[in-house]
């Protein structure tokens, strides 16, 4: 059963609300005064409020700016009772985030009409972002998992040229061995021996070293992708790291990538959003921005700033139409519809940079020519992350 909330000063009013309500099949409670709907809200919970304009005290539209301003209550929805009607409050309140208006005095068809209206609303709303965020999550996860099959393709290479390597050796150990046993190794024999030796123990060093290299890549950015906790890195070896656990993606194109940060440059924020964002602009310019082009280029350069990091991302692919630019963040805006573009990778980017590190970002591009995304990201230091 959808609970009400009643915030009107007249008694009258709010035993009629409570009486049509209640007929209606909803449960209902009230406050009369402003200063008690916080405290209400806080003690119990609310499909709705019904909030009178004018009343002693804060007035009915303050009120309504300091719930939507709410973290916690803003998404409840609002519907305004007043009975002065005029155009600059209508337009006040609907700014400020009022769902709807009933005027005095209350009708009963009118209440039932707008409160259904108005839950049923704010259900398919809610509906939807719960869909998004699974999307997003899901969009998420399957960028993680075709991280892990790219990197686990990889790492076989040099995994199966190490141990070819160390089964050749093993063969040639047994070989002299019998030799040697045999009275028939000569010093010749002994030194091709040590010479197959160390190319053999050259060859399993470096491409264990390889694949080693590859799983520590792998593992920082999984595990930062998967982890929300805030600490200090260095900007650019991240950012090689991220390039590196890519690889597999970029492998079989000609893409050059240009990397222009100072080793020094350390930000103190999210690594998994860092990583996050970082894998989506590729990808998205290996999707969109090269999806005919074998040979580009990619530029990313940091630097820092008096209040964070200037990240700035761009490639000389295709660019983007004019039309699309402003639709480039909007949840499940894709050209590649059919083609399995789902259009949230942008929006994803665009969360994480505003939402999850406090940033900005924009993007400008050249039809034919080139994309630029600009990012601000908000650094902290290693002494304002400390809890001492």
């Amino acid at each position: 059963m959808n609970k009400i909330l009643i915030v009107d000063d007249e008694r009258q009013i709010i035993l009629q609300v409570r009486a049509l309500l209640s007929d209606f099949g909803y449960s209902s409670d009230f406050v009369s005064r402003t200063e008690l709907m916080f405290p209400k809200l806080e003690r119990d919970s609310f499909d709705l409020i019904l909030l009178d304009v004018y009343m002693p005290g804060t007035d009915g539209v303050s009120l309504l700016k300091q719930l939507k301003a709410h973290p916690v209550y803003k998404n409840i929805p609002v519907i305004m009772l007043t009975g002065n009607m005029n155009e600059q409050l209508f337009s006040q309140c609907f700014e400020y985030g009022s769902t709807d208006f009933i005027n005095k005095p209350i009708k009963a068809v009118v209440l039932n009409a707008r409160v259904k209206s108005a839950l049923t609303t704010n259900e398919y709303i809610r509906q939807i972002s719960q869909t998004q965020a699974q999307l997003v999550e899901s969009e998420k996860m399957a960028a993680l998992g075709g991280l892990v099959a790219g990197v686990a393709h990889e790492i076989n290479t040099p995994i199966g040229v190490g141990v070819t390597a160390a089964s050749h050796l093993e063969t040639k150990v047994e070989e002299y061995t019998t030799r040697y046993q045999a009275g028939n190794l000569t010093r010749g024999d002994f030194e091709e021996f040590l010479e197959t030796v160390q190319e053999a123990s050259q060859m399993i060093v470096s491409n264990l070293c390889r694949a080693a290299d590859l799983i520590r890549s792998f593992k920082q950015i999984a595990v930062d992708q998967s982890n929300e906790e805030r600490r200090c890195f260095k900007a650019k070896a991240y950012i090689e790291d991220i390039l590196q656990s890519l690889h597999p993606q970029f492998k079989q194109t000609q893409h050059i990538f240009k990397v222009y940060c100072s080793d020094e440059i350390e930000l103190c924020s999210y690594p998994g959003a860092f990583s996050q964002i970082i894998t989506n602009l590729l990808m998205n310019s290996l999707t969109h921005g090269f999806d005919s082009k074998k040979t580009g280029e990619i530029k990313i350069e940091v630097s820092q700033t008096e209040t964070g990091i200037l990240f700035k991302y761009s490639d000389n692919g295709k660019g983007i139409e004019p039309e699309h630019i402003k639709k480039i963040f909007e949840p499940f805006f894709t050209t590649k519809r059919g083609q399995g573009g789902t259009g949230l990778g942008m929006h994803i980017v665009f969360n994480l940079v505003t939402i999850t590190l406090g940033g900005q970002i924009e993007c400008t591009s050249i039809l034919g020519e080139s994309t630029t995304f600009n990012l601000l990201i908000p650094n902290q230091t290693q002494t304002e992350l400390s809890p001492c």
